[in-house]
């Protein structure tokens, strides 16, 4: 099973990049004249904990929020290679007894989890900057605004799609490793790991 630090870091992960859409949304509400780094100075180590509590919590938010947004596909995906009476993936490891298999699944999860959180953070990252670019002008040339604005929009799309892609083929290995329930478990009483015949 997928170790607390382990899932306790991916929470990190996903609310660290939370906190840039964020802090993006607070700069568009409030504006950026009051930004002052000096006024900060001596103030680090509360304001450090207040963002790492910030940062957990909002990892907590959006790994939810991204699983519920593509549990649909996600349920498509399982039924077109799953297929109906197999064994659940916990039942699968505990009969199969090998530490490389249960050690694949966990990676597998772990890679699905951070995925799906990165498209919704990519993307909610790229429309935070399209806002705070066209509410504030005055935050960049007027003759660069259109290239801040597509620049935002590739990169932000660009990463998005990336991402929903690394969730979709980690999502379909997963799956399909499941489908070989029925194999996995004969062939990890055999000496070689069944992971070396995928």
């Amino acid at each position: 099973m997928t170790s607390t630090t382990t899932f306790i870091a991916e929470l990190f992960i996903c609310g660290i990049m939370s906190l840039i859409w964020v802090a993006l949304g607070l700069l568009t509400l409030l504006g950026i004249e009051w930004v002052n780094p000096a006024i900060l100075q001596g103030w680090e180590v509360p304001l450090g904990a207040v963002g790492v509590a910030l940062a957990y919590t909002m990892g907590v938010l959006v790994v939810e929020t991204a699983d519920q947004l593509l549990k649909g596909w996600n349920e498509r995906i399982k039924n077109a290679h799953v297929a109906e009476g197999l064994p659940t993936v916990m039942h699968l490891m505990i009969a199969a007894g090998s530490p490389r298999l249960e050690a694949w699944f966990d990676y597998s999860r772990s890679r699905i989890r951070v995925c799906r959180s990165a498209a919704l953070n990519f993307t909610l990252i790229a429309l935070a900057g399209l806002v705070f670019v066209f509410t504030h002008p005055a935050s960049v040339r007027p003759h660069g605004r259109l290239f801040c604005a597509l620049t935002i929009t590739l990169a932000g799309g660009s990463l998005s799609l990336l991402a929903l892609a690394g969730w979709r083929w980690s999502t379909l290995s997963f799956y399909k490793m499941q489908q070989r329930g029925p194999e996995l478990v004969k062939a990890g009483r055999k000496r070689r790991s069944p992971l070396e015949d995928s």
